[in-house]
């Protein structure tokens, strides 16, 4: 649904609980004799599947216990208690990438219809809680189902930030919109800077992320590049205001920073004691 971009770690909040996007359509498999939608398939790589069942809006399409990426990445909520009682609204869903590791999992909450989540945690495996969203305000019809604004906390409930999601891309990714233009504030409502989005070929990745100050005066991009079937951020490279090459950083699997390269090529490679955050500098 939308990437909040802080330091190095990118969330993007792809759920596809409802449809928003205006993309191409996609190519429909049928439940047989139910007539119900089995399988929506695009052609940006991404399919989702259902259950043969229709709770809500008597739109011929069930319970969505699968979405896969192009990149072999997929969204899964196999087990019926993943969803509300009578309802195909998703309560948990679980992240996976293309090996199949489980990278998180979300639980959500909706208001009064079932058709608006108002809230989303995210879990580790081990189902610590690592942050979770409050989703206060949406666009006006016709984008009702686009997110507008929403805040961010830690596991202990202190508010982190808060996103304006300004503009959304025109195309879609599969059922989706991706934010174009975005506006972030921290936790006390203190403007941080302002974004633009661009993303990876038919990908909810970000490619590039321009940074704006206040009154629009462009101060930099950072451009990443992920792990093969993850959406895990490798590479990252800062550029300043004149677009020169400031500080290339490289993470490791759990985005921890493993080298940092500067515009001459002098580098610093750090290393950690296992999967902890301690480390020492070589």
């Amino acid at each position: 649904m939308q990437p909040i971009i802080r330091f190095f770690i990118i969330v993007v909040l792809l759920v596809s609980l409802v449809e928003t996007s205006q993309a191409a359509e996609p190519t429909y498999e049928y439940y047989i004799p139910s007539g119900n939608i089995k399988r929506a398939i695009f052609s940006d790589g991404n399919i989702y599947e259902y259950k043969d069942n229709d709770y809500d809006f008597s739109d011929s399409k069930g319970r969505m216990y699968r979405r896969a990426l192009q990149n072999g990445m997929y969204y899964s909520s196999p087990n019926d208690s993943d969803f509300y009682e009578g309802h195909d609204a998703i309560r948990r869903q679980e992240k996976h990438y293309n090996d199949g590791t489980l990278a998180e999992y979300a639980l959500f909450e909706y208001d009064g219809t079932f058709s608006l989540i108002s809230r989303k945690e995210l879990y580790a495996p081990n189902n610590v809680l690592k942050e979770y969203y409050l989703f206060t305000e949406y666009h006006p019809e016709p984008d009702n189902f686009l997110v507008r604004t929403q805040e961010r906390y830690n596991p202990t409930g202190v508010k982190l930030g808060i996103y304006i999601n300004d503009e959304y891309r025109a195309y879609g990714f599969g059922f989706d919109k991706l934010v174009f233009r975005q506006r972030e504030f921290d936790g006390k409502g203190i403007f941080v800077a302002q974004y633009k989005f661009y993303y990876h070929i038919n990908s909810s990745l970000v490619s590039t992320q321009e940074i704006y100050g206040i009154y629009g005066v462009y101060g930099g991009k950072i451009d990443f590049a992920y792990f093969g079937g993850t959406d895990v951020v490798r590479y990252k490279s800062e550029y300043d205001s004149a677009n020169n090459l400031v500080m290339v950083y490289e993470f490791d699997m759990l985005s921890r920073i493993i080298r940092k390269t500067f515009p001459n090529g002098d580098y610093i490679v750090t290393t950690y004691f296992g999967t902890s955050n301690l480390k020492h500098v070589d």
